[in-house]
């Protein structure tokens, strides 16, 4: 990684938190040179504008759930392991993302839907990355046996995502546990629901 590339990197890691806790429209310039350090022209002179900082720190954001995820799986002998993988690291990372401003997916869908074309289109396609990674353990859960032939994988995914995404959500917002504890419970109950034996 070349020196321009650190700078990058490093002003991201920096700054991806606040836009997750504050959101697109909600974090200011100031915000940014505030955290960094930096002057406007050095922010922007290693990113076009405030869009591409934003989308850059929401690949972050979201990168670092999926890297969470991941290690979760692999740890898991089984598909029905690998598929609670999914509740599995948001129970015990719930505090550190809290901390970081809560879960990316739903903060940015929920600011960008009508506001931001280009973050939602991001956070969009790891949704729909997420929906067939989880199609596509069930799928290859079927073919073992692990999972009931009736088990719908889309809708499986789809369930999953708005439980977990929405009970981090409605926890922050609330700052009420039992809204994330609530639908982790529903979550592991619907993954039980269509594992085999």
């Amino acid at each position: 990684m070349g020196k321009a590339e650190r700078t990058r990197a490093g002003i991201i890691h920096q700054v991806a938190e606040i836009f997750n806790r504050k959101g697109y429209a909600g974090t200011s310039l100031h915000d940014l040179t505030e955290k960094t350090q930096l002057t406007k022209g050095g922010i922007y002179g290693n990113f076009a504008d405030k869009e591409e900082v934003a989308a850059e720190a929401l690949k972050y954001n979201l990168s670092r759930i999926a890297e969470k995820i991941g290690e979760e799986q692999s740890l898991a002998t089984c598909d029905a392991d690998r598929l609670r993988a999914y509740p599995n690291t948001y129970r015990k990372n719930y505090v550190w993302i809290l901390a970081h401003g809560g879960c990316p997916i739903a903060n940015t869908l929920t600011e960008t839907d009508d506001t931001n074309a280009r973050l939602h289109r991001i956070t969009l396609l790891f949704v729909r990355k997420w929906q067939r990674n989880i199609e596509a353990l069930i799928a290859t859960g079927k073919q073992g046996g692990e999972f009931k032939q009736g088990a719908d994988g889309a809708a499986t995914g789809r369930l999953l995502l708005t439980l977990i995404s929405g009970g981090v959500m409605f926890a922050k917002a609330t700052n009420e546990d039992s809204f994330f504890e609530s639908a982790l419970a529903q979550a592991e109950k619907l993954i039980c629901e269509i594992t085999e034996g």
